[in-house]
C-alpha cells in the first residue's frame, strides 16, 4: 500500500513538473508582458484620476476594459501570465495610489481575476470571431458581456467595502462599481480589440481622410472640453461628430477619439477643473454623468463603426458578386458564342441548312444553305406554301400529311422526311429534314425547327447499289453462257489441249471481276482494264478484237460501271455478234478532242463497232443489258450513249466531257478529231 502511495505522488509530481515545464514554455516575450504591465498602470492611472468622489475610490476602471480586450486578441496559453501581470498591475496601483491593506488588495484582485477572465469567455462564447467586432451580433455580444462581466468584480468589492471596510452601503457600492468597470470595458476593450486592425490597416486611409478625422477629433474635443466648463449635458453635442468619425474612419478614428476624451476627462476630472470645481454636493453626479457619457460615447461609436463596417462589407460583397456574375455572363457568353462557331462548323461539314416554324405565325426561318439546297430565292415569301412548293409533286400529299399530324395535338416530336425538290441550275435533288417539336400546353404544337441534308449522292449511290445488285444476278446467269462460249470456241480450234487453254480463259474472266472489285476507289488504266474484260478472248485479241487509244487514267467511280458496260457488250458479241462466228471482228476506239461550242473543253469518245458478225437486228425487248450499256452508263458519266444496229454489225459510242470520266492526273493531251472538218 505504501508503495502504491509513493507511485500515486510520484506521477502527480511528475505530471506537476510536466504542466509547470509548459506553463514556463508558454510565456510571451518579456517586453510584451513588460508593455502590458505599463498599459495597466496607465489605465489605473486614469480610473484614479476620476476618483475625487469624497469616500469613493473608485468610480471609472478602464483597467478591467483593457485586460479583457487583450485576453481576447491573445492566445489562450499566453492568459495566465497576462492575469499575473494584470495581478501584479492590481497590487502596484494599490500600493502606490490607493493605499487599501494587502487582504482588502487580495480580494480586489480576484474580484478583477474573475470578471476579465469571464468577460473574455462570454465574449470568445458568444461571438464567431472573439478578436473581432464587425457584425450586429458580434456588437450586441460585446455589449451583453460588457454588463455581464462586472457582476463578480463589482459583488466582491461591494462586499469587501460594505461588510468588511464598512465604508459604504453594499448596494451603493455595487452600483458604483459595477457602473465604473462596466464604463471601462466599453471605453477600454474595443481600442484594445481593434488596436491590431488599426495598425495593419493604417495605410488604407488617404493623407486627406487622415487629415479629416484629424479635424472632427479636435472638434470633439473643443466641444467636450466646452461642455465641461459650461453645462455637462452640451457634451452630447459630440456624438453627431463621432458617428461622422465612425463611418469615416471606422474603427481606427473612433477609438483614438474615444481615448483622447477619457484622457481629457481624466485630467479635468483629477484636477478638479471646470464644473467640478463648483459644489462639492454635486460632484458624485458630475462624475457618475462624465462616466455615463465616455460610455455611451463608446457604445454608440462602437455601433455605428460596426454598421458601417457591415454595409462597406456588404457593399463590397455585392460588387464582387456583380463583378462575378458580370464574369459568368461572359463566360457564358462566350461559351456561346465558341458553341454557336462550332455548330456552324458542324453545319458547313455536313452542308446542312438550319430551319424552323412558328405554329402561331405560320411563318419559317431558314438560312442560306436552307435556300441554296431547295433552290429558293433569297426574296421569295417565308412561308410554309413556299417550301412545299418546290418540292416535287409527286412528294407534296406525303409531306402535308406528317404536317398534319404535327400539327394535331399530342403529335409526333421527332420530324423526318425525305424528299425531292426541282432547282432550276442542279435539276432534281433529295433533300433530308431532320427536326424536333417544341410543344407545350398538353401537347398542342407550339412550333418545329431543325436542319436539311442534301442526300442526293447518297440516293444515286443506293441506285447504284441496287444496279450492282442486280447486275451480280445477271452475270450469275451470263457466267454459264460465257464459259459454254469459251468452252465451244476452245474445242473447236484447239481440241488437242482443250483443257490447258479452257483453265487459262477462266482465270482471265475471273481476273476481270477482280480489276473491278481491287479497283474500285482507286484509277483505273483504261487499256488495263479492256485487257481484262477480254482475257478470255486472249487468243484472238490483236488479230479479231483491236484496240487504238491514247493512254487514259479512268476515274475509280467510273471505272467500274464502264467495265460492266464492255463486259455486257463482249458477252453479247460473243453470244449474238462478231465474235460468235470464227471471222467478225471488234474494233474498240477511244481519244480525247475538244467539245463542239466549247473551246477548252476536252471530250472523251469511246467506240465499240463490230464487223463480219451475223445479221443484226434490233431487239425486240430491251433487257437489263441494254440499261447497263445505254442509262446506267450515261446517268454515271453524265453523257451521251448511242447504239446502231446495222446490218453489218453493231455499234456502240460513248461521249462525255472528259472532266466526268478522267482522273486529273490521268488525262492525256486532246487531239483534234480528223473526221472533223
Amino acid at each position: 500500500m505504501n508503495r502504491k502511495m509513493q507511485l500515486r505522488h510520484g506521477n502527480i509530481g511528475q505530471e506537476f513538473r510536466a504542466q509547470f515545464h509548459a506553463f514556463l514554455l508558454s510565456r510571451p516575450s518579456f517586453t510584451f508582458l513588460l508593455l502590458i504591465y505599463a498599459a495597466y498602470m496607465v489605465a489605473a492611472k486614469v480610473g484614479q484620476g476620476f476618483a475625487i468622489i469624497p469616500g469613493i475610490d473608485i468610480t471609472f476602471w478602464p483597467p478591467a476594459g483593457l485586460m479583457i480586450g487583450i485576453l481576447l486578441v491573445c492566445p489562450r496559453r499566453f492568459w495566465p501570465w497576462l492575469l499575473l501581470v494584470g495581478m501584479v498591475g492590481e497590487a502596484t496601483a494599490n500600493e502606490l495610489w490607493f493605499k487599501n491593506p494587502y487582504h482588502f488588495t487580495a480580494l480586489y484582485i480576484l474580484g478583477n481575476v474573475l470578471e476579465v477572465t469571464g468577460g473574455a469567455l462570454i465574449y470568445a462564447r458568444l461571438s464567431q470571431t472573439p478578436d473581432r467586432v464587425n457584425t450586429l451580433r458580434e456588437t450586441l455580444a460585446f455589449v451583453l458581456m460588457a454588463l455581464a462581466a462586472p457582476v463578480a468584480g463589482a459583488t466582491i468589492i461591494a462586499f469587501v467595502d460594505a461588510f468588511i471596510a464598512q465604508k459604504h452601503n453594499f448596494l451603493q457600492a455595487w452600483g458604483l462599481v459595477w457602473l465604473g468597470d462596466a464604463t471601462g470595458i466599453l471605453a477600454a476593450t474595443p481600442m484594445v480589440i481593434v488596436a491590431e486592425r488599426i495598425w495593419s490597416s493604417r495605410h488604407d486611409l488617404s493623407r486627406l481622410r487622415i487629415l479629416e478625422a484629424t479635424l472632427v477629433i479636435i472638434a470633439a474635443t473643443v466641444v467636450f472640453i466646452a461642455a465641461m466648463y459650461t453645462w455637462q449635458q452640451f457634451a452630447y453635442a459630440n456624438l453627431p461628430l463621432l458617428a461622422w468619425l465612425a463611418v469615416r474612419t471606422r474603427f481606427a478614428g473612433t477609438a483614438i477619439a474615444i481615448a483622447l476624451l477619457t484622457v481629457v476627462a481624466t485630467v479635468i476630472v483629477s484636477n478638479r477643473m471646470g464644473v467640478f470645481a463648483g459644489n462639492p454636493d454635486l460632484l458624485q453626479l458630475r462624475v457618475v454623468f462624465v462616466q455615463s457619457y465616455v460610455g455611451v460615447s463608446a457604445l454608440v461609436s462602437l455601433l455605428v463603426a460596426v454598421l458601417a463596417q457591415q454595409y462597406e462589407e456588404t457593399l463590397a460583397r455585392l460588387q464582387a458578386l456583380n463583378r462575378s456574375l458580370e464574369d459568368n455572363v461572359a463566360q457564358r457568353s462566350e461559351s456561346l458564342r465558341e458553341t454557336d462557331e462550332k455548330l456552324q462548323l458542324a453545319l458547313e461539314a455536313a452542308e446542312s441548312g438550319t430551319w424552323s416554324w412558328d405554329e402561331s405565325s405560320r411563318q419559317t426561318i431558314w438560312d442560306q444553305r436552307f435556300m441554296q439546297s431547295h433552290g429558293l430565292s433569297p426574296e421569295a415569301p417565308t412561308t410554309l406554301e413556299t417550301w412545299i412548293g418546290v418540292i416535287h409533286p409527286d412528294d407534296q400529299r406525303r409531306v402535308r400529311m406528317q404536317l398534319d399530324q404535327f400539327r394535331a395535338v399530342g403529335g409526333a416530336g421527332k420530324w423526318e422526311m425525305e424528299y425531292r425538290v426541282q432547282t432550276p441550275l442542279a435539276g432534281e435533288k433529295w433533300i433530308l429534314t431532320l427536326g424536333r417539336a417544341d410543344r407545350r400546353h398538353g401537347g398542342r404544337l407550339i412550333g418545329l425547327k431543325g436542319i436539311c441534308l442534301d442526300i442526293t449522292f447518297r440516293k444515286t449511290h443506293e441506285e447504284r447499289l441496287r444496279m450492282l445488285m442486280r447486275e451480280s444476278n445477271h452475270r450469275k446467269k451470263n457466267l454459264l453462257a460465257v464459259v459454254m462460249g469459251i468452252a465451244r470456241n476452245t474445242v473447236a480450234h484447239e481440241p488437242a489441249d482443250f483443257l490447258e487453254r479452257f483453265q487459262a480463259r477462266i482465270h482471265s474472266l475471273a481476273a476481270g471481276y477482280d480489276l473491278l472489285i481491287n479497283n474500285a476507289w482507286r484509277g483505273v488504266d483504261l487499256r488495263q482494264m479492256l485487257n481484262l474484260q477480254l482475257a478470255h478472248f486472249g487468243d484472238i485479241v490483236g488479230r479479231r478484237i483491236f484496240m487504238e487509244g491514247p493512254p487514259v487514267q479512268i476515274s475509280a467511280s467510273i471505272a467500274q460501271p464502264l467495265g460492266m458496260a464492255l463486259h455486257e457488250l463482249a458477252t453479247n458479241a460473243s453470244k449474238y455478234g462478231s465474235l460468235s462466228n470464227d471471222v467478225g471482228e471488234v474494233r474498240i476506239s477511244w481519244m480525247l478532242s475538244a467539245a463542239e461550242g466549247l473551246p477548252g473543253e476536252p471530250e472523251f469518245r469511246m467506240s465499240w463497232v463490230e464487223r463480219g458478225g451475223p445479221p443484226v437486228a434490233k431487239p425486240v425487248r430491251k433487257g437489263y443489258g441494254t440499261a447497263v450499256t445505254g442509262k446506267m452508263i450515261e446517268m454515271t458519266v453524265n453523257g451521251t450513249v448511242v447504239i446502231k444496229h446495222d446490218k453489218r454489225g453493231l455499234s456502240w459510242t460513248l461521249s462525255c466531257p472528259a472532266r466526268n470520266l478522267i482522273e486529273d492526273d490521268g488525262m492525256a493531251q486532246p487531239v483534234r478529231d480528223p473526221h472533223q472538218a
